[in-house]
């Protein structure tokens, strides 16, 4: 009886996940790709590549930086500053399933007013927090780390459509909350 219990449930869990992932795809904004949460960069100077995909080519991509607390979120309410503003591409990659993103890039150095110094180890001592907006907002911003990307990688190989990984954790999300975290903790040497 368990097992035709379990049958009834599936269905209504299927729905619920299409459901969520269709909800998921209605807000998604776009995904910093690059770089990505926890890197590492040789100076405070060096050029850092951004990618940014988006499902909207008509909004501009805003990157902001600021000092880092030692857990990632701007240091003392430090205030953004802009590093630059990227128009999407206006052709998109197509996935087999007919679902469209665009791309957004550049390369650039941080201003100097986004790092601050905090002792680590391994000399990578300066610290910073960067952000994306997409038509003044965060709120459908994802991040990844390392090992994010790699799931969002694997999730899009097998089954071909670029949205597959939202319900698959693959993004960052706060340990103690679950919400999403919107920002990326980078780290350099002097």
């Amino acid at each position: 009886m368990l097992t035709s219990t379990h049958n009834k449930i599936r269905p209504t869990a299927k729905l619920i996940k299409a459901s969520i992932t269709v909800v998921a795809l209605t807000t998604l904004s776009g995904c910093l790709i690059s770089p990505y949460y926890g890197q590492k960069f040789s100076s405070r100077s060096a050029e850092i590549p951004f990618t940014v995909y988006t499902a909207d080519k008509n909004k501009s991509i805003t990157i902001e930086c600021a000092m880092a607390s030692a857990h990632g979120g701007p240091y003392n309410s430090s205030p953004y500053q802009l590093v630059a503003t990227v128009q999407p591409a206006t052709q998109g990659m197509l996935d087999p399933g007919g679902r469209i993103i665009y791309s957004a890039s550049t390369e650039q150095a941080l201003p100097t007013e986004c790092y601050r110094y905090y002792n680590y180890s391994d000399e990578y001592d300066y610290i910073t927090v960067v952000r994306v907006l997409q038509d003044g907002s965060d709120e459908a911003i994802y991040t990844f780390d390392k090992t994010g990307l790699e799931c969002v990688s694997e999730w899009i190989g097998k089954s071909r459509n670029w949205f597959s990984w939202l319900s698959k954790g693959c993004h960052q999300v706060y340990s103690n909350t679950g919400g999403t975290i919107r920002t990326v903790f980078l780290r350099a040497k002097a």
